[in-house]
């Protein structure tokens, strides 16, 4: 057994990268959601079986696949534990709209959402210290020092060639919004095969003048 402390995005995906040249068959993930969507976009599709410990702030993606937040317990599901497959999305981030000969943007993968608007600004505003400090109050703190300054955007969003303009605060893209707090469920059932997969890009496209995105 190999451990690797990995503190930022860029030792996550290094430590996994490395997991994939070692033909390593387990690789477990101890940290939140930013954690294991760094470590994701890479281990996706490779054949490894990745295991959850829950230690971060918010720990959605760990809840929304039925992993206990005790840390004792999600060891024990790593010994007995069977594995199965969740999705992984990925997001292109770029002008909007995108000149014909450029090349398009690498993907960024994410787990459980990906936003713009709101969303962007409330993980923007949310600081580590902060979320050391107060947990997952931090994010309902930073709430309430960005909801006056809320103003609605132009936006287009394209599903599956179907255009459509609205204005909008958030534009949010949830891969299991049930674990979002608030219990986030579209309005209209979503077809499965729109959903974003280990091994292809969602199929819909979205477009803001919001010059902020997050992906988690």
């Amino acid at each position: 057994m190999v451990v690797v402390e990995a503190s930022s995005p860029a030792a996550v995906r290094d430590a996994a990268e490395d997991a994939v040249r070692n033909g390593s068959s387990v690789v477990a993930l101890a940290g939140g959601d930013g954690t294991i969507r760094d470590a994701a976009g890479i281990l996706a599709g490779t054949g490894i079986t990745v295991g959850i410990v829950p230690c971060g702030t918010g720990n959605l993606y760990a809840s929304s696949v039925g992993l206990s937040r005790d840390i004792h317990e999600a060891l024990a599901t790593l010994a007995t534990g069977s594995p199965r497959a969740f999705d992984v999305g990925e997001v292109r981030l770029g002008p909007w709209p995108a000149a014909v000969d450029a090349a398009p943007p690498a993907p960024m993968p994410f787990i459980v959402a990906c936003g713009t608007g709101l969303d962007a600004r409330l993980i923007a505003a949310t600081s580590y210290d902060m979320k050391r400090r107060y947990g997952v109050a931090a994010y309902f703190l930073a709430a309430t020092r960005l909801l006056e300054h809320l103003r609605a955007q132009p936006t287009v969003l394209t599903i599956d060639d179907v255009r459509t303009e609205l204005e909008s605060v958030v534009v949010l893209v949830a891969n299991c919004g049930e674990a979002i707090p608030g219990g986030l469920l579209p309005r209209r059932r979503i077809d499965p095969a729109m959903g974003c997969s280990t091994s292809s890009s969602c199929r819909g496209a979205v477009s803001s003048t919001a010059s902020v995105a997050r992906s988690s």
